[in-house]
């Protein structure tokens, strides 16, 4: 009795002439929330934490539409065909309404995804152009490595020379002091 009165009560609820027709009006208010809350479940399984594309989620939106229509046939109702069919053509409108908040949500994933792929694209585009900076203080560092390996090598070889014509000096009896 208490559901009864709480349905009553509730603004959402549809005028009832008997209990009769209270108890069909919430078995069919329940099957079509539960076959809203079997779609809801399997879309959030598939798409709800990454991006669908478009076909794909069309797809999934057909198939778990006729798994939760299945599901709202397939309970045990009262009122006859004709109350089935108005609950099943509301369940539908609410599947279709709640396909396009996912397609919504889907939207945003991609565009959050396309955003993500261009913000790594310029961080790349900002890493080159600071390593292309590096780069070429690297060249010019090498460049002075080797002017300063060219400088080292004369300078040896100078001195290399100089030490070999005081070593020949002395071996032939020349002074030093002649050389300099």
């Amino acid at each position: 009795m208490t559901i009864y009165i709480k349905e009553f009560k509730d603004d959402d609820s549809f005028p009832a002439a008997s209990m009769v027709e209270a108890t069909i009006q919430l078995a069919h208010t329940r099957g079509v929330e539960s076959a809203i809350e079997i779609y809801r479940t399997k879309m959030e399984e598939k798409c709800s934490t990454r991006y669908v594309e478009e076909p794909m989620l069309e797809q999934m939106h057909g198939e778990f539409k006729k798994i939760a229509i299945s599901h709202y046939r397939s309970g045990k109702k009262m009122g006859g065909r004709k109350i089935e069919e108005k609950f099943e053509k509301q369940l539908i409108e609410k599947l279709d309404d709640r396909y396009g908040i996912f397609k919504a949500e889907n939207k945003t994933r991609e565009l959050q995804q396309k955003l993500t792929e261009q913000e790594k694209k310029n961080i790349m585009k900002d890493v080159k152009q600071e390593f292309g900076f590096l780069e070429l203080i690297g060249k010019g560092l090498n460049a002075i490595a080797e002017g300063v390996t060219t400088i080292a090598k004369g300078v040896k070889e100078g001195v290399e020379e100089v030490v070999k014509g005081g070593v020949n000096a002395v071996t032939n009896g020349i002074g030093l002091g002649n050389l300099l």
